[in-house]
């Protein structure tokens, strides 16, 4: 008999034997690195015999300065409308002003107005009369007035200062002494001059010693007081007869007439 033929097993290649991996160290959990955070490089481990290199420190970078922006202009049509508003502001604040200023000015004289009238009926004044388109030219001759005492005129180009006058002004055009044209011219600069006539010594006294002193005021004799009036008081354009001679009733007057603005010129300065 034939032999069989053995047939050669394949055996399985044995795998070499598994060594146990050595356990991993776990290191410790880093955060997720800040992307917007530079850090500092990690400086190299020193080599023996080597000097260490100084670490580079961090340094943040200085913020630069920031330019100051332009302020926009507003457009040109809204800058117009800001100033007219403006420009109508201020009219208007100027326009209550002046309201405001005659106004007062009037409840003023209406107070003087009713303290005249309370003390010139004791005084035998009568009623105050008012004369207005006089004329205002200046001359070195004689003036006939239409008035009497004046009111208002041509004038004497020099006006006279306040005060107490013992003498009637002269009608002389060419006197030394205080004429009349010069005494109207001082009406224009918004004077106020009483006038007296046959008074008593203590009457004169107790007038001008009342009106002495006082600014833009004159007090003068007058012989030729019509009607026998005893005294007469006149401002530019304003003329008031009293029977009697009254310091309340003078004083009031001046009050309501001195500076008048009835007087072409009342801001000229006392004399």
């Amino acid at each position: 008999m034939a032999k069989k033929k053995k047939r050669k097993q394949h055996r399985r290649p044995i795998a070499p034997p598994v060594h146990s991996a050595p356990e991993a160290v776990h290191a410790p959990p880093t955060r997720a690195a800040d992307p917007f955070t530079v850090r500092p490089e990690s400086p190299e481990p020193p080599v023996a015999g080597e000097p260490m290199r100084p670490v580079p420190v961090y340094e943040p970078e200085p913020e630069r300065p920031r330019r100051p922006q332009p302020k926009r202009r507003p457009p040109a049509r809204r800058r117009r409308r800001r100033s007219n508003a403006s420009r109508w502001v201020v009219v208007g604040i100027v326009i209550v002003a002046i309201i405001a200023a005659f106004v007062a000015r009037s409840v003023v004289n209406g107070k003087r107005s009713s303290a005249f009238s309370k003390v010139a009926a004791s005084a035998d004044c009568g009623k105050i009369k008012t004369y207005a388109n006089l004329d205002r030219t200046h001359t070195t001759g004689s003036v006939k007035y239409s008035t009497s005492p004046p009111v208002g005129g041509a004038h004497n180009p020099n006006p006279l200062p306040g005060g107490v006058y013992d003498q009637p002004f002269s009608t002389d055009p060419n006197a030394k002494t205080p004429t009349m044209y010069s005494a109207v011219h001082s009406l224009e600069h918004g004077y106020v001059i009483v006038w007296y006539s046959s008074l008593s010594p203590d009457q004169k006294d107790a007038l001008t010693k009342a009106l002495t002193g006082q600014p833009k005021v004159i007090v003068v004799p007058y012989p030729n007081m019509p009607d026998n009036h005893k005294m007469a008081l006149t401002a530019w354009g304003a003329l008031d007869y009293c029977g009697k001679p009254s310091v309340a009733a003078a004083r009031a007057f001046v009050n309501l007439y001195r500076n008048a603005k009835s007087a072409p010129e009342y801001y000229q300065p006392a004399l």
